[in-house]
């Protein structure tokens, strides 16, 4: 299946964001920290819930507004 540069990596839905979308590995080795702050910022934004898939993202510092937006998934 061919991906358009204008189509997400990973869907989004009208009210769900995909961590993954923001460039976290979610293999617990890799920093995620720039990832995670930009998605969490982008659901806080947006009003939208964040989803977490299986694995573990690995940050080096507080992400702000973490515990203000709503979360979802087994990550």
């Amino acid at each position: 299946m061919h991906r358009s540069s204008t189509q997400p990596l990973y869907a989004e839905t009208n009210d769900l964001l995909d961590i993954r979308g923001f460039s976290v590995t979610m293999n617990g080795t890799t920093d995620d920290t720039v990832g995670v702050t930009a998605a969490v910022a982008a659901a806080a934004s947006s009003g939208k819930t964040l989803h977490w898939p299986p694995g573990t993202a690995l940050t080096t510092s507080s992400i702000p507004l973490l515990h203000t937006v709503k979360h979802t998934g087994p990550g």
